[in-house]
C-alpha cells in the first residue's frame, strides 16, 4: 500500500508536511510507528483538524526507503493532484 501511494507527489519531512498540510494540499499523511511522539504530533495534530487521513507504517527506515531516501522518515504528505 505504502508504495502505491508514494507513486503520487509527495513530501517529506515535518516541515514540509506541515506547510502542505497548512496549505490544504495534503491527500494522506503517513507516519512512522517508530518516530518520537513529539515530533510527530504537531502534524497529526494538524492533519486530525483539517480532516486528512493518517496511515502509519512500522518503521521510519521502511518510509524513507518508500521515498527512495537513505535515511528515515518520520513523516510524509501524498500531496493531492
Amino acid at each position: 500500500m505504502i508504495d502505491t501511494l508514494l507513486s503520487k507527489p509527495h513530501v517529506v519531512g515535518i516541515k514540509q508536511v506541515k506547510k502542505v498540510l497548512r496549505e490544504n494540499r495534503a491527500e494522506v499523511i503517513i507516519t512512522a510507528a517508530d518516530a518520537a511522539p513529539t515530533v510527530l504530533m504537531p502534524a497529526v495534530n494538524l492533519a486530525k483538524e483539517k480532516g486528512i487521513p493518517l496511515v502509519e507504517v512500522e518503521t521510519m527506515k521502511k518510509l524513507g526507503a518508500a521515498c527512495k531516501i537513505d535515511v528515515g522518515a518520520a513523516v510524509v504528505a501524498i500531496i493531492k493532484e
